[in-house]
């Protein structure tokens, strides 16, 4: 097909022009390459981009450890109100008394968010407030095999455990008087200045605990007063998972007993 030489064409703006043959128009515009400035706003935008699809591809990671380790919790839970049947309302002296009759799985000692795989401190140092050599608080409650054991009866049989037993048989460092099965026994029955000295109700108060997720996660609660007392303001703390002492998964603050009430927000 001829095109005509007289073919009306807008010639925009140009940026560099060269001659074209017979049968075109005589000039025809060419762009030339991306400036300095316009590359740097790709760059940023590719950037921020990728930016934010990290946070949610770790969020979904978080999220899918956090499910992993509510499983765990069900089935200690589960596990602790069986031994308690079997041994007249007894709790095990170590959850990892539970292996092998009530818990066949050493997995499920382990939370997918504890950096130390079950095998160091059951406090990670960003809940104590330390950093990563720091000293962990109650480390007489640690259960695996970063620690010697068996002086209270421990299964060594279990390298591996992430999980924070608040009923076991060692002497309690928390609160003097006897060990964390006894004082724990005496504030389950008897409340303390967090619950106005009012008895804790079993599908509240923790029995387990998981801190791995402090990190990662926040939830709101009240903030403890200096006796102890739950204060009337409210903070936002790390989330914990716990089993509570009924079986029940539960979610709270670092300090529990500052956990708000059902309706509250």
């Amino acid at each position: 097909m001829n095109r005509s030489p007289h073919l009306p064409v807008t010639i925009l703006p140009p940026a560099q022009c060269i001659r074209r043959t017979a049968g075109w128009p005589q000039f025809v515009c060419q762009r030339g390459g991306f400036t300095l400035f316009e590359l740097m706003v790709v760059v940023a935008i590719v950037a921020i981009l990728a930016s934010i699809t990290a946070v949610a591809v770790n969020s979904a990671k978080e999220k899918a450890r956090q499910t992993d380790c509510m499983s765990n919790l069900r089935q200690l839970g589960t596990a602790l109100v069986a031994y308690r049947a079997d041994n007249n309302g007894r709790n095990p002296g170590w959850l990892s008394n539970l292996y092998p009759t009530y818990i066949d799985d050493k997995g499920v000692y382990v939370c997918r968010s504890d950096l130390a795989k079950g095998h160091g401190r059951n406090r990670p140092s960003e809940v104590d407030g330390g950093g990563a050599s720091s000293a962990q608080k109650y480390p007489e409650t640690i259960d695996n095999d970063s620690v010697a054991r068996n002086t209270y009866g421990q299964n060594e049989a279990i390298k591996a455990n992430s999980y924070f037993y608040e009923f076991s048989s060692a002497p309690c460092s928390w609160k003097a008087g006897g060990t964390w099965a006894q004082v724990k026994e005496d504030q389950l029955a008897n409340g303390d200045a967090a619950s106005g000295n009012v008895p804790y109700s079993s599908s509240r108060m923790p029995i387990v605990r998981c801190f791995h997720h402090a990190a990662h996660s926040t939830v709101v609660g009240y903030a403890q007063g200096a006796d102890y007392s739950r204060s009337t303001s409210k903070e936002r703390s790390g989330m914990t998972l716990n089993v509570a002492y009924a079986g029940n998964v539960t979610i709270a603050p670092v300090w529990w007993e500052g956990t708000l009430e059902a309706g509250e927000r």
